[in-house]
């Protein structure tokens, strides 16, 4: 028997994207490097370091840090990305043989994305720790792209005093033409951009098979159904595989009456927490949203609180989800356009899992958010 040993290496260019890149697979579009880095290491699962079973908690870290790094680094201000950075050396100086940004002794998914959007930012990664990582990281994807490394002066004592555009004594950087055109690969991250105008939307996996609580999917949905019923609202199911995004639900409810929704998961300045529903067509601009709530700097929040609050995996977000928040930390949003006709209109939602969509009259999600003490506010997006 002959045992052939492989050792692939995969680079992702990007040319000219700005700062969202996006990829079509099929009739589906996939909006952001974590994105299309996610739906790379769920296709070749031996190659990238990503979504351990035996360790959620590392799969928790590594989409956290990438949620940080699109916010803070990206779209956020110099404020944002020193304090990223300054977390992100405290958190590789602070476990004994950490090497990855997940926890890990080897580099993951996380960590090329992090290392790629700092990258593109231009940051100057000049504390130790934050040296050795962006090292390995660069040593792994062959060289072909370049932080900014320097030692840092006596004047600078703290981690992540990053964001500075003055050149200083810095490695020297390849300045093509050709090579200041691309945004290196390493993975890939997901949201509406934060400053408005609609981003992409975070590729998730299915529904767990169970939840925070011990519940399956079926208990979470049969629960909810069980509410309609008690509530006296109508409603139609609609059975589908297992849906990560808006465009891959889109074939399977041709035909079904209804508004098709998308929904948000998003979080202030002060920790506020979101909920947003609207149409699956219409452009969201977070920065207009935050206005209308008096929400400053919103984006969205990390999935171990989309877990922890609502009770509900990626993927599977609606608003359905808020009757799991007994302690009323998540706020209601709805698009007018939503509720308007009342209950001339219906609306498709998902039932707390992704394999399956529930329609119900526009008036009755009114009906259902004030039984569970979740009244919503309307907005005009």
């Amino acid at each position: 028997m002959w045992t052939i040993v492989v050792n692939t290496r995969l680079y992702a260019f990007f040319y000219a994207v700005g700062k969202d890149p996006q990829a079509a697979v099929g009739s589906s579009v996939i909006r952001g490097e974590a994105n299309i880095a996610r739906l790379l290491a769920r296709s070749f699962p031996d190659i990238f370091n990503y979504e351990q079973p035996a360790e959620p908690a590392k799969t928790n870290r590594a989409d956290e840090w990438m949620d940080r790094a699109w916010g803070d680094v990206l779209y956020g201000c110099e404020a944002d990305r020193k304090r990223f950075l300054a977390d992100l050396e405290a958190s590789l100086g602070g476990r004994s043989h950490q090497h990855s940004i997940d926890g890990g002794k080897r580099l993951g998914l996380a960590d090329y994305v992090v290392w790629s959007l700092l990258v593109k930012s231009g940051m100057v990664l000049s504390a130790p720790h934050l040296r050795r990582w962006s090292n390995a990281c660069r040593a792994a994807s062959g060289g072909r792209a370049h932080a900014r490394t320097r030692m840092p002066s006596h004047r600078e004592g703290g981690a992540g005093r990053g964001g500075s555009h003055d050149e200083g004594k810095r490695v020297r950087r390849r300045s093509s033409r050709k090579h200041s055109q691309r945004e290196s690969f390493s993975g890939s991250n997901s949201r509406p951009r934060g400053g408005g105008g609609r981003g992409p939307r975070r590729v998730s996996g299915g529904g767990s098979a169970n939840g925070a609580n011990g519940e399956t999917d079926d208990d979470k949905r049969g629960r909810l159904q069980a509410m309609l019923q008690e509530l006296e609202i109508p409603f139609d199911v609609h059975e589908h595989p297992p849906v990560r995004t808006v465009e891959e639900m889109l074939p399977h409810l041709e035909g079904a009456r209804g508004v098709k929704c998308k929904n948000f998961f998003l979080r202030d300045k002060r920790g506020k927490l979101f909920v947003l529903t609207a149409p699956h067509d219409r452009e969201v601009g977070l920065a207009g949203v935050g206005k209308a709530v008096g929400a400053k700097d919103l984006r969205f929040a990390p999935e171990s609180l989309l877990r922890a609050k609502l009770g509900v995996e990626p993927g599977c977000l609606t608003p359905f989800a808020v009757a799991n928040d007994t302690p009323g930390e998540v706020q209601l949003l709805v698009d007018e356009a939503l509720t308007e006709r009342g209950d001339g209109q219906w609306l498709l939602l998902h039932p707390m899992v992704n394999t399956a969509t529930v329609g119900i009259p526009a008036g009755a999600l009114d009906k259902f958010a004030r039984h569970v003490k979740h009244p919503f506010k309307t907005l005009k997006l």
